[in-house]
């Protein structure tokens, strides 16, 4: 599950100061700022804000070369896993 908040900060803050456990700090990435906590139940939840000031299109196009990197050398791990 993931939650969207205006402003991160505050929340967070406010969280933490009623005891909420936070896995991870703020987190910039991909044109947002995020946390992670967990519910009573254990289930993973992700507090997150967009940042205005962010270029999707330019990240875009860096997320695929990135994304097909990765799947690249997994698939090549793959490959030489099934000559073994």
């Amino acid at each position: 599950m993931n939650i969207r908040v205006a402003d991160i900060q505050a929340c967070y803050e406010l969280w933490r100061s009623r005891g909420t456990e936070f896995i991870t700090t703020l987190k910039d990435k991909y044109g947002e700022t995020r946390c992670y906590i967990r519910d009573p139940d254990g289930y993973l939840i992700e507090v997150g804000q967009s940042n205005a000031d962010f270029t999707y299109g330019q990240s875009a196009r860096h997320m695929k070369a990135s994304v097909y990197q990765d799947w690249s050398v997994n698939e090549q791990r793959t490959n030489r896993t099934k000559e073994l």
